[in-house]
């Protein structure tokens, strides 16, 4: 487009488009009269401009404070030309509109409405025209709440549009400049009218029907009836989907192989991938503290700073997952990586799990002995009292007992933490379950976060995002990842730094992580480099796993504000992960506790209930390694020198 446009206060285009508004506002007549609407909208772009205080660097101080009375002369116009449009020329003003200025021409008509008088048929002939894009009218209340009923008849009557619109006003939620309105008199009756067109629909969007399915805004009711019919349409659709579309599956397998000489191997013959672990080890490492061992070093359930490795992670998030997949406002976020992950966790879970069989060892005979002795001879805690399932009972009697157990053991433990003691009257009397991110810790200052985010997010894209325009250096032929990589790998130039893009580099020199000796750049502190991508990768440290200098290096940014810490027996993301799995607080929650709580659960299939209980077991699993982690590292800190 050549005419001027402001799209937002963070577009590449700002300093292209002050070029051009230099030389319209140098030959702007005050006493022109306009007949072309675009050129009254691009005064009115120029305008926005200098209403968010943008200005060329050339531009003296009296130069733009010249420009920018000029530009309010120039706004003063449009509102001018804007009180002319009547009743008989509207649909014509608007069909000649560029489309590029659509969304400003109803942004000037909602400024004016108290003072144009166009008629409902005129206003409901443009909504149904072929240049209407609704957004552009959904964003002015005003518009919105004197149209009313046309606006609602139109949404009504075109649900493909309609439920575009409820997706991404009550699911998706997006941060945006913008706050969107529907009709008042849009009832939901009409919202569930709107949805079951919709279902009907040849073309309904897959992605639609799966957030409509998981809804939990209070805008869109349903009921179990209308959520079956979008399921059924959902299985529908995914059913055509693999009769015609192209698929790639990769197939995963678990399995024990006696003699493998190392304790795991993983092989990969094209699209099958094989995880061995070998057989002899689990046969000759029976003893429990072994086995619950080999879920940290031979199942990798925890890394180096044990955090569970089967979180979500945001970074985990790819270019195509991020652009093309939609979520809902209260999604968890699910990556293909984090699916991955917990499918294998599961196999593995359930392939030991029957080993152990195999061996006549109990995996639930484990667990007891953990809290039951373990707990009492190595730390002198009494009274978790656990009692998991027996071996004869049936998997849906294992999932709603091992549930409950489970809910009880992070009871205990709570009180442990806050009084020193399990007190098994206490535990009795307290009926309500705790948040899982509200149960305490025995160690103070146990997890690091990031405090200022703003901060933190344009130093970590500075350093570490393969977006970020540092890395791409055009004398080095280099396939670095990130500006990181890139100046740890070369010798890089301040000179060989784009200056659009020397901003990113005066942020880490100003933040004392890099610096420039004899023009070329050079990494001042590593150590706080490293912190800080340990962070933005994970999301969360563990302070005492730590060495002795990362801590000191974590101690500054605390104090400098960059991050905080705070004190729990789990992480947020891991807290985030078992709400995920046992209640609803996501709209695509697994919610399998409150399944076997409240008797939901699927009937007649052992195997689903037996998949379910592989979960319980990992969740006890996970929640053991954290358990065990605390009471070691307090036994360490409390050995410490004073």
């Amino acid at each position: 487009m050549l005419r001027i446009k402001y799209y937002s206060s963070n577009d590449l285009s700002i300093g292209d488009n002050l070029l051009k508004c230099e030389k319209i506002l140098k030959h702007f007549d005050e006493n022109k009269e306009y007949s072309e609407i675009n050129d009254v909208i691009e005064l009115y772009n120029i305008s926005l401009f200098f209403e968010s205080e943008f200005r060329l660097l050339k531009w003296s101080d009296d130069e733009y404070e010249f420009y920018k009375e000029i530009a309010n002369k120039m706004k003063r116009k449009v509102y001018i030309f804007f009180n002319k449009i009547t009743n008989d020329n509207f649909k014509e003003m608007y069909e000649n509109v560029n489309f590029e200025y659509k969304d400003n021409f109803w942004t000037l008509f909602e400024k004016n409405i108290n003072k144009l008088n166009i008629s409902e048929q005129n206003f409901n002939d443009i909504l149904n025209s072929s240049y209407i894009n609704i957004y552009n009218i959904l964003c002015n209340k005003k518009t919105v709440e004197r149209y009313d009923k046309i606006i609602k008849d139109y949404l009504i009557n075109n649900v493909d549009i309609a439920v575009d619109v409820l997706v991404h006003l009550f699911i998706l939620k997006k941060e945006n400049d913008k706050k969107f309105y529907i009709p008042n008199s849009l009832t939901n009756d009409d919202k569930v009218e709107i949805i079951l067109k919709y279902i009907n629909l040849k073309q309904a969007n897959l992605n639609y029907l799966k957030l409509l399915l998981n809804v939990s805004d209070s805008d869109i009711c349903l009921d179990v009836r209308i959520r079956k019919k979008i399921k059924d349409k959902i299985k529908e659709l995914e059913q055509q989907l693999l009769k015609n579309g192209i698929i790639f599956d990769f197939k995963y397998q678990v399995c024990f192989a006696p003699d493998l000489k190392v304790p795991v191997k993983m092989e990969r013959k094209g699209r099958n991938i094989n995880i061995l672990f070998d057989l002899n080890w689990i046969k000759n490492n029976l003893d429990y503290p072994t086995i619950l061992n080999n879920f940290i070093y031979l199942f990798g359930y925890v890394d180096d700073q044990f955090r569970w490795n089967c979180v979500t992670k945001k970074r985990d998030l790819g270019l195509f997952e991020t652009i093309f997949t939609l979520r809902a406002s209260n999604d968890y976020f699910i990556s293909y990586l984090f699916r991955i992950y917990n499918y294998i966790a599961n196999m593995e879970q359930t392939a030991y799990y029957n080993q152990l069989s195999s061996q006549n060892v109990k995996l639930e005979r484990v667990i007891e002995w953990f809290f039951n002795d373990y707990l009492c001879k190595e730390f002198g805690i009494k009274n978790f009292n656990v009692s998991m399932s027996s071996n004869e009972t049936k998997f849906l009697e294992k999932c709603r007992n091992d549930f409950a157990e489970l809910e009880g053991v992070l009871k205990k433990y709570n009180f442990y933490a806050e009084d020193g003691y399990i007190d098994q009257e206490l535990v009795t009397m307290s009926t309500k379950p705790i948040p899982f991110e509200n149960i305490k810790s025995v160690l103070k200052s146990k997890y690091i976060y990031v405090n200022d985010k703003n901060k933190f997010e344009n130093i970590c894209f500075a350093l570490f995002s393969d977006q970020c325009m540092l890395k791409f250096v055009e004398r080095i032929d280099d396939e670095s990842k990130c500006f990181y990589e890139l100046i740890s790998k070369n010798e890089i130039y301040k000179s060989d730094i784009r200056m659009s893009d020397k901003h990113w580099l005066d942020l880490l020199v100003k933040n004392n992580l890099i610096y420039i000796e004899n023009d070329i750049i050079k990494i001042k502190d590593n150590i706080t480099i490293n912190i800080l991508k340990d962070l933005y990768e994970n999301e969360v440290l563990n302070y005492w796993r730590l060495n002795d200098k990362r801590r000191e290096k974590v101690d500054l940014l605390i104090e400098n504000g960059l991050l905080k810490s705070s004190s729990s027996l789990l992480s947020v993301p891991e807290s985030d992960f078992l709400n995920y799995i046992l209640n609803n607080k996501y709209s695509n929650s697994l919610f399998l506790r409150n399944m076997y709580l409240h008797g939901t659960q699927p009937v007649g299939n052992e195997e689903i209930h037996k998949s379910n209980y592989m979960i319980i077991l990992r969740l006890f699993i996970l929640v053991i390694i954290k358990i065990n982690d605390e009471l070691c590292l307090k036994e360490y800190i409390d050995n410490l020198p004073k």
